[in-house]
């Protein structure tokens, strides 16, 4: 996959390494239409023009569909429908979603709504009939076939094995669901940005904060890149465990993140994933771990992924200013869906540095 690159020097401890972030490659689909999707739909085409006109042409194609699919059950997101949003010829749309997503737009609409159908079989007690049609699909028969050949198993049997770390818990139950129907749409786009170099130099302003956490659990999948393979490598990682996660009906507990671990000037090792309800097994190249507990430095980045980088610099900044000293490799939590919110100066992302 290929993208719209965008460079920036990042500094960790003593080392600056090359910070590339880019459209990467990830997306879910929706399910019903309210209020919320509709004023993001009215949002998107009437005040967003001028600050997505700043990205790049093929961004600004996909956060205008990923806000129309967000707000609609996958099947409804048809291709001539999703082409006409934007303007396009469904050819054109092809060739955007295969170049910049690396899926078929018809792929992706069915996709997200099986990802949404099955996280409502464990939540609600709505029938399959009710959630097959809810999605989109015509009929239980389709639906099921469509939802067997993804999941590998019937709707049925992914009601009855339940949620796994989330079983007898509604709180926590619900929290998966929310992630499912906003994330499953984005899971790619947390690197969109555009070129920073384009920019006027304005210093951000990030307020440190101290504090204490717990430990996490969390499914990842981990790479070694190089530099100019960052953004590419998330692209992969990162929809690739929520999948696993989807399919093994483990119950999800928070956006998706980014650990960097083991910089060198030649490459860094990625850990990609999210937090999960439950400690649980790995499988394969999908691997279960945690975000240790105790003392770190954090601080809320507001704006493109671009200019993470000045984020992580304030956190080093500070340590420095206060006698304290990293204590273990920085991590990143995506907080902002990109579908849901288009507007790139708005985006948060938390920048977590552990304090040894």
């Amino acid at each position: 996959m290929t993208g719209d690159p965008v460079y920036g020097w990042v500094k960790f401890g003593k080392l600056t390494i090359l910070y590339l972030a880019s459209v990467s490659r990830i997306l879910g689909a929706g399910q019903g239409l309210n209020s919320g999707a509709i004023a993001t739909t009215v949002k998107l085409r009437l005040g967003l023009r001028a600050s997505l006109a700043a990205l790049p042409s093929r961004t600004q194609e996909l956060l205008s569909l990923v806000a129309h699919i967000q707000s609609r059950a996958g099947h409804e997101a048809r291709l001539q429908v999703l082409a006409g949003r934007v303007g396009l010829s469904p050819t054109h749309l092809q060739r955007i979603f295969a170049h910049t997503l690396g899926e078929s737009a018809k792929r992706v609409a069915s996709r997200v709504a099986l990802q949404r159908a099955a996280a409502a079989l464990v939540l609600d007690r709505r029938t399959v009939l009710e959630i097959a049609l809810d999605s989109g699909f015509r009929s239980h028969e389709g639906f099921s076939r469509a939802f067997r050949r993804h999941f590998g198993r019937s709707p049925i049997a992914y009601r009855r094995r339940g949620l796994n770390g989330a079983q007898g818990k509604a709180a926590l139950a619900a929290i998966h669901g929310k992630l499912v129907s906003q994330h499953a749409p984005c899971i790619g786009l947390y690197g969109v940005c555009r070129d920073h170099r384009a920019r006027s130099g304005v210093t951000m302003s990030y307020t440190i904060e101290k504090k204490a956490l717990n430990e996490t659990p969390i499914l990842f999948m981990r790479k070694r890149v190089t530099q100019d393979q960052i953004a590419a490598g998330l692209g992969e990682l990162l929809p690739a465990v929520f999948g696993f996660a989807m399919q093994r009906g483990i119950a999800l507990a928070g956006p998706p993140l980014c650990r960097y671990r083991d910089f060198t000037p030649g490459g860094v090792t990625l850990e990609a994933g999210m937090a999960v309800a439950a400690a649980i097994e790995g499988d394969g190249e999908v691997r279960a771990g945690s975000l240790a507990g105790g003392p770190v430095a954090s601080t809320i980045h507001v704006g493109p992924y671009d200019r993470l980088h000045e984020a992580h610099t304030a956190i080093e900044e500070w340590l420095s200013s206060n006698g304290l000293q990293a204590g273990g490799d920085p991590w990143e939590v995506y907080l902002t869906d990109p579908g849901e919110v288009p507007d790139p100066s708005q985006w948060q992302t938390e920048v977590i540095q552990p304090i040894g």
